[in-house]
Order: structure tokens, then C-alpha cells, then sequence
């Protein structure tokens, strides 16, 4: 559990480290690339130590912009408090789009408290560092919109068990 989401590990898919709110080293295959993308996308929205998780695993056009609202907003009306328990959308399922050894997008099914199916969104990761490296999470500039989902037809289902 991160901040009251489950989130996937695997003791060889990863992460294999986590030092504070920083959850790394993921294989370097597609599975290690949809856990970096669960973990990662929820750790940064997630941790008090949001900006180091973005400085260190994010990239994209959007993470300027990302860190400069997130501050004024903190600045504004304080640190959000940590999440309630059964208050987080939790895993359901996902698909990937596309995948290849350097880049996999990936559509992500939530299930809201209680169970009910509500959306999905798409994460991109992008392998970084040659063969030492490490799958990181994109910031876009314009985050697409989640969509609102009737049934799984189409995603491998996956949760906490």
C-alpha cells in the first residue's frame, strides 16, 4: 500500500528499491514497464516528497508546468492531508496500446471505493539509461482525460487480491 492504493510489486519485476517515496529499478520488459507506471503515477501525485519523485523518475513536456501549479497551489492552501482509506481509485485492469523495449503507453482501469468500475486513464513510460537504467513516467503537457468505462472488455484484470 502507497498512501492507502494498492499498489503491484514483484520481487523480480520491481521495484526492487525504494528509498522514502521513491519506488525503482523495474525490468526492463513490459511488465516491469506497467508496474513502474502504477507505481510511479501514484507516487507522485501522492507523496509529500512529490518533488523529488518528479525530478527523479518523470519526464515529458508537462512537468515544468506540473511542479510550478503544484507549488503555488501548496503555497495557496497548504499540503494536501493524506488520503482516506477507501477514498482512492484502486486498480482493475489494463491493456497496453503499444509497447517496445524504450517506450510502452498503457491504458490503466480504476475501480472507485466499493467496487463500482468508473475510468481509465493512459500512462506513458520511457526507458532511460541504457542497460543501468530505469523506466520513467511521463508528465504531458495535456494530460488526457479519463474515460468513463462500462465493463473491462478489453483489459487484463488486476487488482489486490
Amino acid at each position: 500500500m502507497f498512501r492507502t492504493v494498492a499498489v503491484p510489486t514483484s520481487p523480480t519485476l520491481g521495484p526492487k528499491r525504494t528509498a522514502g517515496d521513491i519506488a525503482r529499478c523495474y525490468a526492463h520488459n513490459s511488465a516491469g514497464a506497467l508496474l513502474a507506471a502504477f507505481q510511479i503515477g501514484t507516487r507522485f501525485p501522492l507523496s509529500p516528497q512529490w518533488k523529488a519523485v518528479v525530478a527523479a523518475q518523470t519526464y515529458g513536456e508537462g512537468r515544468e508546468g506540473y511542479v510550478g501549479a503544484r507549488t503555488r497551489r501548496e503555497a495557496e492552501v497548504g499540503k494536501p492531508s493524506s488520503p482516506k482509506p477507501g477514498k482512492m481509485l484502486q486498480p482493475a485492469g489494463f491493456r497496453f496500446d503499444s509497447y517496445s523495449d524504450q517506450r510502452a503507453v498503457i491504458s490503466v482501469a480504476f475501480r472507485q471505493a466499493g467496487g463500482a468500475l468508473i475510468r481509465a486513464n493512459t500512462a506513458t513510460v520511457q526507458w532511460q539509461g541504457g542497460s543501468s537504467g530505469d523506466w520513467r513516467f511521463e508528465i504531458p503537457r495535456s494530460p488526457g482525460p479519463f474515460r468513463e468505462l462500462d465493463s473491462l472488455k478489453g483489459y487484463t484484470v488486476w487488482g489486490a487480491s
